[in-house]
């Protein structure tokens, strides 16, 4: 989703603001239906909402979490 030029721009923006943000992929199955969500990015106040750190959220599957 992201090229390393607008995840660098969205993160300094987003990192520290105190309002939870994150960036999810929906991902589907063969048929095209949804069956769950990737975390592309989630800042500190998301992680804190979620009771986790961003190292437990960014990059992984919403299943997996």
């Amino acid at each position: 989703m992201f090229n390393k030029l607008h995840l660098s721009a969205f993160k300094k923006i987003y990192d520290d603001s105190p309002v939870a943000v994150a960036v999810l992929k929906i991902l589907r199955d063969e048929n095209g239906k949804p069956n769950d969500f990737f975390y592309e990015y989630a800042n500190k106040a998301m992680a804190d909402f979620d009771g986790l750190s961003v190292a437990d959220i960014e990059r992984k599957k919403y299943s997996a979490i």
